[in-house]
């Protein structure tokens, strides 16, 4: 028996070598290996095999690893995950949710491949409330009609400021927005990381509880560069044979069908997103916005650079900004069947 923190691997025939990989059976054996990044083992190099499918219908799932402070504050996965072409079925990731993904965060080195993700319903678990509450205009106007939250309700509101659809709970003491987003397959790459042959399935999101901060049909994003990046193509987040069946509803932007922003280097290559998006979003007034049938935002770093090959979107987007919000608009919010927004000089 392998001990690495919680996760006990019971074969005694595996080491973690491309020959003799870590196998994953079930939920329990995920479950494992999340509790061991969580605790900081990041696995740099080992192999793991799905060896099934897996049904995760009984158990909202948190992801595995940590990305939390802008990246300062990690618990990355750096090993191979192989899923051999099996499913992870009904899967719901638990809410309130930020940043999150089947992996939370990949680190340098990190390769996932092989894997099929089919989502539950709109991927959303809601089971910590009892309702969703009627459509208010405005916070004020909830404040007014209900001073005091039932904690086991959700409220659904519409901001006066920006037109942002939001959802607001109450968590002993005032009313807090429920933030929620999701890549379904990674919420954060940093450095190099590969994903090859992933195929994603289903709803991230709906008109009643749309995502509230980023949404991606297969990742969040990548880590920001701050300094110049390297010019090899390959060097930083690489994607190829990828394909997201995602149709993803949000409130606000940084929305993708394959990535919803980019910060650094990233490669693209015969990848399909056919995946509708829908934002409720109204106005132009943020710097990071973006809705695109590939990437949803272009624009995190001066630095990055971005190769896009062999891509195809078909999906429908709907937003509620218009031509003029993003010509005059003061922010960087726009929309595109491939790029949402993106800096001039890429």
């Amino acid at each position: 028996m392998t001990n690495f923190g919680s996760f006990k691997f019971v074969s005694r025939i595996s080491d973690g070598s491309e020959q003799l990989p870590y196998i994953i059976r079930d939920y329990y054996d995920l479950l494992a290996l999340k509790e061991s990044v969580d605790e900081g083992i990041d696995f740099e190099g080992k192999h793991f095999k799905q060896v099934c499918d897996i049904d995760m219908s009984k158990y909202p799932w948190e992801g595995i690893g940590l990305y939390a402070d802008a990246g300062k504050d990690c618990r990355q996965f750096r090993g191979i995950y192989d899923g051999d072409n099996h499913q992870i079925l009904n899967l719901k990731f638990k809410t309130p949710c930020e940043d999150t993904g089947f992996f939370n965060c990949v680190g340098d080195g990190g390769t996932i491949k092989n894997m099929v993700i089919r989502l539950a319903d709109d991927g959303l678990d809601k089971s910590g409330f009892n309702s969703i509450n009627s459509d208010y205009k405005s916070k004020d106007e909830l404040l007014k009609a209900i001073p005091v939250g039932d904690p086991n309700t959700l409220y659904w509101v519409t901001e006066d400021t920006d037109q942002k659809k939001a959802v607001w709970y109450w968590d002993g003491t005032e009313y807090k927005a429920y933030a929620m987003g999701a890549g379904v397959l990674v919420g954060y790459a940093i450095k190099h990381v590969v994903i090859d042959n992933v195929k994603t399935y289903g709803n991230l999101g709906s008109e009643k509880l749309p995502c509230s901060h980023n949404g991606a049909g297969i990742i969040i994003g990548n880590n920001r560069v701050d300094q110049p990046a390297s010019t090899d193509q390959y060097i930083g987040l690489v994607m190829t044979n990828c394909e997201s069946n995602v149709n993803i509803v949000g409130s606000y932007t940084k929305i993708g069908g394959i990535i919803a922003y980019n910060a650094g280097n990233l490669s693209i290559t015969d990848c399909t997103s056919t995946g509708n998006i829908t934002s409720y979003y109204k106005t132009n007034k943020i710097e990071d916005g973006g809705f695109g049938g590939i990437v949803g935002n272009d624009g995190y770093s001066p630095f990055g650079r971005v190769w896009l090959e062999n891509i195809t979107s078909l999906g429908k987007i709907t937003t509620r900004i218009t031509i003029e919000d993003v010509v005059n608009g003061p922010g960087q919010s726009g929309y595109g069947s491939i790029i949402g927004h993106t800096f001039q000089y890429l």
